[in-house]
Order: C-alpha cells, then structure tokens, then sequence
C-alpha cells in the first residue's frame, strides 16, 4: 500500500483547507482511493509530513497484510509506537501479522511545538464526562483546564447530512464560546473509503480519531480520548487503554481517559451540570442534530437520568418520548448496550426502582437471543481468546512466584 501526498480540490466548508492522500493498493482489483480531512485554514498541517496519514492506514494495512509505504516524513516516537501497536493487535488477532512500514525519513522533532490539552468531543456521555472531569482534577491541581474540543463531521454524522451538521456544529460552537473553549471541526471521508468496511467500533475508531489531531498544524501536547465504558480488564476495542497511547508522538501523548468510572457514575456527573444537560448529544439513529429518544442509547440515557433525578432538567429530550414500555421492545446492537442496561438494572434495584428494574430486566430477557449471537461473533471469540491467554499467563506467573518463594523459604532455612 503506497500513500502520496496530493492536492484534492476545495474544503466542504467554509474557511476549511483540505489534506489529502492518494492510496495505492497493491492487492489486484483495489483501485486507488482518495482519502481527506478538512480542517480550519489556520490550523491545518503542511503537507509532506506523515503522523496523521500513517495513524489513519496502518489499521488497513494490517487487515489487508499490505506494507505501508508512506512518501512522507514520521516523528521517530510514533514510528517505534507504530511497530508495538501492531505487536498488540496481533496479539489481539493472532491470524494477522505486523507489516512493514516504510517512510520518506524522520521527522525533525525539534523544530515543532505543541498546544495545550485537546479533547476528542462528540457530545455524548462519554466525551462530557470527561471535559467535565478532566477540568475539575486540572483546576484541583492548578493545571491548565482542556484548551480544544475537536469534532469531527463524517464519523457519527455521514457528510450527506449537511443540515444536520450545520446545526449541530452551531451548537457545539454555542457550548464552546460558553465555556470559553476552541471548538475545532473537521470533516473526512474517511468512512467513506475501504477503511470503513473495517468495523468502526472494533477497529478504527481510536486511529480515525488519533489521525485528526495528528494532521494539525500545531498538534495538542495531550489528547484525551474518552473510554466508551469501564473496563478493568478491557476486551480489544477500536479505543483502549493500551492502543491509544501508541499513537503517541515526541510531542503529542494520547490518554484513554475515564475507564475507571462506569457509565451511570459519568452520567451522575453531568448531572450536576446544567451545561451538559443542555447540549448532550447521545442519538445518531436519525442522522440529525437531535435526540430522537425512543432509540436504546437515548433511552439508555434517559433511563441513568431517571434513576438519579434529573430526567425532567435534561432539556435535550422531549419528556413525552420516554416510556418505559418501550424498553423492551428494542433491541441490542453491541455488547455495551448489554452491559450498560444490567449496570441500570443493579442501579434500580439498588434505589429501589421496580418500573426501571423490570424494564431492564425484560429488555436483557427479550435480547438473550442477540446476546448469544453477540457473544458467538468472530470479533468476541477472539475476545475469550485473549482473555483466556491473559489468565492463563496470569496463572502462570503466580505459580512462579510461589515456586520462588518457596525456593527462597527453604534457602533462607538452610
């Protein structure tokens, strides 16, 4: 797979310059592909440099079993990152094997300088959570609250909704000048090319979102992406605690933010936040700029603010729209919907909330089903995989410890 540096022609949006490659595919009948961001003119990267391009195609080049071969210069951290994040996902998905990455040269690390703290921002519990928390432990320790939210138009939001995402982007402008904070949009076709027949959530997420910031002009010193969930021993994800650092740079650290808090625990938090209830933005069933509130990740959300009070001060959602009768009747998609509806149930037990308990019970009995079928998929028997590999060496390492410890009791005896 050969990336070239092209030119590609005028930005979506106004005042926007737009980056772009050229992909070369090696394997035959693959025909060239255009892959771009659009950014702010002030903030967009020269061309020539290839962090952000080789963050955003080495999942594809992976999964294709295709050299990378960037004709552009690397930061030398990234590129060394780049070696071990493949080392990770093969371990993740043995059938697969790290490929060779070749580069124009180094990139002169010296010359460059980084902004502040950036958060990768969609509006949704997870993101909020985290601008929210990150700036009280910032502000608590005298540190520098988040400087950027960057979001991105193309990831949850396809570029064909162009109202949709006039509105939305007005709103989050909005949010951003009420907390005093840079909003940077973005747009890509980025799901649009052969990436997105990779799966979104499994796979490419992180790198679609570690690639933008990359390819600013002035990348953030730190960027936060947020944990999708609470995971203390977490399953290979497209966002994880251990993928998301290797795309590090000299100048730029990537931090999986927030996978110690569960879901209801970040929904308490913006809670006590007349911002976030304003401006949450969880729903892209509709494709819009709207919470429809009859989807499971609104309902979801509506159910965790129920529990704790504040359902009626979530201006967001439209109050008649929430039914618990409708719980049941929807139906999983992913296995955080299925977590996060048992973490509700155990919630409602434990405020005693028999509506919110047994509609959360019936949704988990009609969706038993689906949730086999979510377990038996190729993507989670590769999950027990790992997670059986990891125990087993778990095992392991405490057998030999005792067989030291045993060996050091009877020398010391001796």
């Amino acid at each position: 797979m050969r990336i070239e540096t092209i030119h590609a022609g005028p930005a979506l949006l106004a005042g926007h310059h737009r980056v772009a490659v050229m992909v070369h595919y090696d394997r035959p009948g693959h025909q060239p592909e255009t892959l771009w961001f659009d950014m702010p003119e002030a903030l967009a990267e020269p061309s020539g440099t290839g962090n952000g391009w080789l963050v955003a195609l080495l999942p594809l080049a992976f999964h294709l079993g295709e050299p990378l071969r960037l004709e552009a210069s690397v930061d030398p951290v990234l590129l060394a990152n780049a070696h071990r994040l493949q080392e990770l996902w093969t371990r993740w998905v043995p059938e697969r094997r790290p490929v060779p990455i070749e580069i124009a040269g180094l990139a002169d690390v010296a010359a460059r300088d980084s902004g502040g703290t950036a958060l990768m921002f969609s509006g949704g519990v997870d993101s909020f959570f985290s601008l929210l928390d990150f700036d009280r432990t910032a502000r608590a320790g005298g540190s520098p609250p988040i400087a950027d939210l960057i979001h991105i138009w193309g990831f949850d939001l396809p570029l064909t909704s162009r109202r949709e995402y006039q509105r939305i982007s007005a709103r989050f402008n909005n949010l951003a000048r009420r907390l005093d904070r840079q909003l940077i949009s973005m747009a890509t076709n980025l799901r649009e090319t052969r990436l997105g027949s990779i799966s979104w959530a499994e796979v490419i997420h992180g790198p679609a979102l570690g690639a933008a910031a990359l390819l600013l002009r002035r990348p953030p010193a730190v960027v936060l992406i947020s944990a999708s969930g609470a995971r203390l021993d977490s399953m290979p994800y497209g966002t994880h605690p251990l993928a998301d650092p290797l795309m590090s740079t000299s100048r730029t650290s990537f931090r999986h933010y927030g996978i110690e808090t569960s879901r209801i625990a970040k929904t308490a938090v913006l809670a006590e936040s007349a911002v976030a209830l304003e401006f949450l933005h969880v729903c892209w069933r509709s494709e819009s700029d709207r919470n429809c509130g009859r989807c499971l990740k609104c309902c979801l959300t509506q159910m965790a603010l129920d529990l704790l009070g504040k359902r009626m001060q979530a201006t967001v959602f439209r109050p008649e729209r929430y039914s618990l009768r409708l719980v049941p009747t929807l139906r999983v998609q992913t296995h955080d919907g299925l977590n996060y509806m048992k973490e509700l149930r155990g919630e409602a037990m434990a405020r005693g909330r028999d509506d919110v308990f047994s509609a959360a019970a019936e949704f988990l009995a009609a969706n038993q089903r689906d949730a086999r079928r979510l377990a038996s998929s190729k993507w989670h028997r590769t999950v027990r995989k790992w997670r059986n590999s990891i125990a087993k060496r778990r095992a392991a390492a405490a057998r030999l410890v005792r067989v030291l410890r045993g060996w050091g009791g009877s020398n010391h005896a001796g």
